[in-house]
Order: structure tokens, then C-alpha cells, then sequence
């Protein structure tokens, strides 16, 4: 035994390289009926402060009873080894032990600095205490992918009770597909082994991130050895989607640069990757595909046959940028002008000295790639590298317009190109839009907005007074002055630390979004802001014909979840206001923009989130007076679908309405389709259809 504690212990550890490591950790805890007490002890580990959690992730951080700690009630005494992977830099470091009521530390933890060759052997020649199904062994890879795992076990066929053991990678067991239902979960089993023993190969195919492997023991098996590939997963390989659509000629090959895609970025992402502030997203080869058939329809674009991506373009600054060439001036100080980018943690001009060009698709696509990942990045004021979200980083790339980057995001997200060509299919439990404007089911709904399964807060003082949001609050705080002052991204800080501490950054954005609009400067400062604050989309449109863009979005209670704002800034007599709405009953909402009425204007589209007492329908019209008017309303049926279209072709917009019926007794159960028209003269929508089919 190396030591019990009661209290946290720290143990200090030096790292005598920058490299990957393996940090061993055997334990065990007791249950309560050991102990004689109600609720046995718990032990969780910190290394340099990161708090690792459940995965799948949920909407309330769990830090206790994951792969990745020591649970007395499942352990019952026994031990458990858990090996963390993690990248170290040279120097100081500690693990942090938290215990609850107890634990034993069975042996000093174990620090092994790992040749970074593709194929890791971790653990050898470990047999299980012996025990009755309960966790053995885990191995927690920190913010690394995982592309092959390679097991041997032995399992002896024992009398009443044989060797079996259980794995389970990222909370899916692994089955056995030879053994009867009841037994599947178990995946080596000694009474098929037999004393033998058995080598497995499996393909997680993970992508960069927080993973667990974990083994769980009945019985005495023995782990002979478990061997790693972190390689590249499939983010990099094989994943990039096939078009479909051949253009109007029948004869365009949108998929022949598919091989050059995937290599640039491939290249990049690990580039950035290892880098000191990497993405917190590494960038989808799919979305520059769809960037490279905007610009230039996969070079079928009369003047983009060789310069895919347009990031050669006469008068764009990019190569020249790369290349530091010293030819774009500024018209103030007629000096050359220099981009810079932290890398490694210094700040550096960005020069590839004459190496960028666009002189051949390959090198098109390379340096386009290049570009934006600098689109992508900023500095923060402390010097640090932040990145925004690749859909602002794809929206610097371009012309800086909303068209422009949702053109790209339908390609990338729906497989619609601007002409409403379908490029690519969606899978079965997707939508698609060929003959209809629009449409949002309840499904779409779901994902965008969450489903709220937790406890409804009566009170916020426990999150908002707790020391993680004191610190977030307080880091918030002295930000906004530099917002006050007119400065761009000023909240890097808050958003960094709210997510290290798992604070709500939407609530910070719920009690303080008036403020940030009282001081902003113009429609992008406040956007620019935001970004770092709150996760749901902000729409900028002019949406009552002044002329001049309004903000609009949806705000939800982060903590009660019991009511939503419809949320309009406007400039009114020169000075920057909210025009709000609140709805009691919803947990959430999206919101879209669409000219409903035919007068060029678009209305707000509201679907508030109610579980399954239904998905209703809002539609408002932002009025020149500034006051917001209700059109429509539907509340009908449960998980609804709408189409919104043009049916009959007679210059009026049809809302056509289709799911189970609402509220019907429990014996009833019925399809339920409705259609609305726009009626010009009442400025509403009227039913025109109702058609019911009891199911």
C-alpha cells in the first residue's frame, strides 16, 4: 500500500520532456456495507487541474462514478488501475486525489513518457482480484483520438463460475455475438476460451477528444497486453461526402479533388493540433468541399478550373498575405501591411516567403486551407491565440456576407446548392427540401434546442454564487469594459474559463445581454461579443423595411427553463434598444426568418419547445411603430411537421401542418393534416383544410 487518505492529497510529479505520457493509477475503495455505513467511498483524480466527465456528455457535469474514478459500492474492496494518456509539457506537475470518506492509493502512480509511434502497448500481464463483475481496469485518453485497439485476454472455464470479461469504449459495450442474449455483454467468456487465449482487434474510429476505454472483471481473467493506434481517424480518411448532382450537362465530377481534400486537411488539422492553443475543432474536410464548390464548382466554374478555391483571386490579398510579400499597403501609414498569428505562444508574421500560390489545384486547395485556418484564428489581448466557430471563420474567407456563408452551410449541412440542386442525399432520418421551401420538424427542433430531463430551479443563487461563476463573473466584468470601449472580442477570457469551470455561458448571456446592448457600437460588436456567450443562432435582417439590419434571436431561462423571450435589437432614435416578448411554457425555441406574406419582408417564425405536449408555431411581424404583431398560431399535434410553400400556385403562402392529434382521448389516436393560407385582407392565415385519419 502507498498511503490511505481521508483529506485530498497531492502528489507532485516532474515531466522530464514535452511528450506524450501514461500515468497509472491503482486504487480501491470500499463499499458502505464494508465500512457499515449508508454509501461507500468514492476517489476521483485531477492531473494539473483538468476535471474529467461523463461521456456521453450531459446537461449537468457528472465527476464521480465515470470510467475514469473509483466507485466503493461497485468496487466492494477490490482494485482498480486506471492508466490516463495525455500530452505533458516539460516541467512541474500534480495529480490532485479527492476522496470521499476514503480510499487506498495501492501503489505510487506510475509516469512513463511513451514513444509516439502509432502503436502503444499499455498494460501487461495483469490478472483480476477475484470478484464478482466489477470494474477493473480504464484507460482515459485526454484530448487524442483513437483509430485501433488491439486486446489479449485468457479466460480459464472454471467450476460454477468462469472467467469473463467486459469492455466497453465511450459508454457502448462491446457484444458477444456468440454467446446467448443474456450473456452478450460479456465479450471473452472462459467457457468458449477455456484457458486458451484470444486476440482482439477493434476500430473505435474516434476523433480527437476525452475517451474511455473500460474492462470489467468476473472472476480472475488476465489482460496479457493492450495495444493503442491513435493514428488518424476517420475525420481524415474515407469520410469525405460523395456528390450525386453531376450539374445540368449530366457530366461534372464534383468528387475528383475528393483525394487533394482530404490531404490539405489532413495536414493542417495536424499542424494545428500540436500546436500550444490548438482548435478546439479540427476542420471538416467536408466543409471546405462545399466551399470549393461555391467558389468554383469544383472547377467547373468557367475561370475556377485551376484556382478552386479562389484563394488566388485577382485583388484578394490572401497569397499575398501568406507570402508576406510587402504588397498590400496601408493607405495611412503607406507601409506594408503584416498578419500575424500566435504559434507555440508567440505572436509571428505570417510569411511562407513566396511558397503560397495557386498556381495548380493541389496548391489551390493547400494554401486555401492555409487561409482559413488564419481566418479562423485571433488574438487575444494577453497575447493568446482564441478561435472563432468555422462558420465566422468561413464567413471572413468570402465576401463577409450572410449569403455567402449560408450558401456554404446549406451545401455543407443539407446537400442544397444555391439553385436548390441536391448534391448530396441525407440518410433516412433526414429532410429533404426539393419541392418546398422550408421545412422543421419536431425532430430538427429536439436537436437544436435540447430536451430539458433534468430538475426545474426554483432559485439561481446556488449556480450564480457557487465559486466557479463568482471567478467567470468576475473575469465578465472586467471584459466589459474593454467592450464599453468599443473593443472587438473582448470576452475570450470568460468563455476560456467558463469552459474549464463548466459554468453556463448562456446564463451569463440571459442576465447580462441588455447591457451588452446598451453599449454596443454597431450590430457586429454586439454579434462579436455574443459569439463567445451564447450558443443559440443570432439572425441579422431588416425585418420592418427601415433600411437599416435588426438582430433577432430567442433567449431561454438557462435555469427554470420555463419560459422563452423573443428578442429584437433595434437602433431607434439613435440609440440601440430590445423590443422583447416573453412566452411562458417553453423550455426552448428556433427561430427562423421567412417572407410568409409575398412583401419582401421576412416575418419571425417562432417554434417553441414543449416536450411532448407539442411543438407550437409562432409567426410575428416587426412593425415600423416598433411593436411586434402575432399572425399566426398553431398549437395542434405532437412532433408536427410544417411545409411552408406555394401550393396551388396562386401567389399566397399555404402553411401545411401534419402529426398526431393533440389532446385526444386515450383510446383516440389520429393523423392530423391542416392547411393555412395567407389571406392579404385580414393579414392572417385561414384554414382551408382538415383532414383527419384515425391510426
Amino acid at each position: 500500500m502507498f498511503k490511505r487518505i481521508t483529506r485530498p492529497f497531492i502528489y507532485n510529479f516532474s515531466a522530464s520532456q514535452k511528450g506524450l505520457y501514461a500515468i497509472s493509477v491503482t486504487a480501491s475503495c470500499k463499499s458502505g456495507k464494508l465500512l457499515g455505513l449508508f454509501g461507500g467511498e468514492d476517489l476521483r483524480v485531477e492531473i494539473d487541474g483538468l476535471k474529467l466527465r461523463e461521456i456521453p456528455v450531459k446537461d449537468k457535469p457528472q465527476y464521480k462514478d465515470i470510467p475514469s474514478t473509483w466507485n466503493g459500492t461497485k468496487l466492494k474492496g477490490l482494485s482498480k488501475t486506471i492508466i490516463f494518456v495525455l500530452n505533458l509539457e516539460q516541467g512541474e506537475h500534480k495529480i490532485n486525489f479527492i476522496p470521499y470518506k476514503g480510499a487506498i492509493i495501492e501503489k505510487e502512480p506510475g509516469i512513463v513518457l511513451l514513444d509516439e509511434r502509432k502503436e502503444i502497448k499499455l498494460l501487461t500481464g495483469m490478472q483480476a482480484q477475484d470478484g464478482n463483475r466489477h470494474p477493473w481496469i480504464a484507460i482515459a485518453l485526454i484530448n487524442l483520438p483513437l483509430n485501433r485497439l488491439d486486446v489479449s485476454v485468457k479466460c480459464e472455464k472454471r467450476f460454477f463460475d468462469s472467467d469473463d470479461v467486459k469492455i466497453i469504449i465511450d459508454n457502448k459495450i462491446q457484444k458477444n455475438q456468440k454467446a446467448k442474449f443474456w450473456a452478450k455483454n460479456w465479450y471473452w467468456q472462459g467457457r468458449f476460451l477455456k484457458g486458451q487465449t484470444q486476440e482482439t482487434r477493434f476500430y473505435p474510429d474516434l476523433t480527437k477528444g476525452v475517451h474511455y476505454i473500460e474492462f470489467w472483471a468476473d472472476r480472475k481473467p488476465t489482460l496479457n497486453w493492450v495495444k493503442i493506434n491513435l493514428g488518424q481517424a476517420t475525420e481524415d480518411k474515407n469520410i469525405i461526402q460523395k456528390y450525386i448532382y453531376r450539374g445540368i450537362s449530366g457530366e461534372e465530377d464534383y468528387n475528383r479533388f475528393d483525394n487533394e481534400i482530404l490531404e490539405a486537411v489532413q495536414y493542417w488539422n495536424d499542424i494545428f493540433s500540436k500546436q500550444e492553443y490548438p482548435p478546439e475543432e479540427l476542420l471538416d474536410p467536408n466543409l471546405v468541399k462545399a466551399m470549393i464548390f461555391r467558389e468554383s464548382r469544383v472547377g467547373h466554374e468557367k475561370g475556377g478550373e485551376v484556382d478552386v478555391m479562389q484563394v488566388g483571386n485577382a485583388g484578394d490579398s490572401a497569397i499575398s498575405t501568406l507570402n508576406n510579400d510587402g504588397s498590400i499597403i496601408d493607405p495611412v501609414t503607406g507601409q506594408p501591411i503584416k498578419e500575424h498569428e500566435i504559434i507555440d505562444g508567440k505572436e509571428q508574421v505570417l510569411d511562407y516567403h513566396g511558397e503560397a500560390n495557386a498556381n495548380t489545384v493541389y496548391n489551390s486547395i493547400h494554401w486555401g486551407v492555409r487561409w482559413l485556418y488564419h481566418k479562423a484564428q485571433g488574438i487575444t489581448f494577453d497575447d493568446k491565440r482564441y478561435w472563432r466557430a468555422w462558420k465566422k471563420a468561413v464567413k471572413r474567407y468570402g465576401p463577409g456576407t450572410d449569403k455567402y456563408v449560408n450558401a456554404i452551410w446549406n451545401i455543407y449541412k443539407n446537400g442544397i446548392d444555391p439553385d436548390n440542386n441536391i448534391l448530396w442525399e441525407k440518410k433516412k432520418n433526414g429532410f429533404s427540401l426539393i419541392k418546398i421551401l422550408f421545412i422543421i420538424s419536431a425532430i430538427t427542433i429536439i436537436f437544436l434546442t435540447g430536451c430539458y430531463l433534468g430538475t426545474k430551479l426554483n432559485n439561481d443563487e446556488d449556480l450564480t454564487l457557487n465559486e466557479a461563476q463568482k471567478v467567470v463573473n468576475k473575469i465578465f466584468f472586467k471584459e466589459i469594459e474593454d467592450y464599453k470601449n468599443g473593443k472587438d472580442y473582448v470576452f475570450v477570457g470568460t468563455s476560456r474559463e467558463c469552459r474549464k469551470l463548466d459554468c453556463i455561458a448562456d446564463l451569463l448571456f440571459y442576465k447580462h445581454y441588455k447591457l451588452l446592448v446598451e453599449n454596443m457600437r454597431d450590430n457586429q460588436h454586439f454579434l462579436n461579443a455574443a459569439g463567445y456567450l451564447y450558443s443559440p443562432m443570432l439572425h441579422v435582417r431588416d425585418i420592418d423595411n427601415d433600411g437599416e439590419n435588426e438582430i433577432i434571436f430567442s433567449l431561454y431561462d438557462p435555469l427554470n427553463r420555463d419560459h422563452i423571450f423573443l428578442v429584437i435589437v433595434d437602433k431607434i432614435n439613435n440609440k440601440f434598444q430590445t423590443i422583447e416578448k416573453k412566452m411562458n411554457g417553453g423550455y426552448g425555441a428556433y427561430l427562423q426568418l421567412l417572407d410568409v406574406t409575398n412583401d419582401l419582408q421576412p416575418e419571425i417564425l417562432l417554434f417553441m419547445t414543449q416536450g411532448r405536449s407539442g411543438y407550437p408555431l409562432y409567426i410575428y411581424q416587426y412593425l415600423e411603430n416598433k411593436e411586434l404583431k402575432q399572425i399566426f398560431h398553431s398549437e395542434f399535434s405532437l412532433f408536427p411537421k410544417f411545409t411552408f410553400s406555394d401550393l396551388d400556385n396562386d401567389g399566397l403562402m399555404e402553411i401545411k401542418m401534419q402529426g398526431e392529434l393533440k389532446d385526444a382521448m386515450k383510446s383516440y389516436r389520429a393523423n392530423v393534416e391542416i392547411i393555412h393560407e395567407y389571406d392579404k385582407k385580414t393579414n392572417s392565415f385561414i384554414k382551408i383544410k382538415e383532414v383527419e385519419e384515425e391510426i
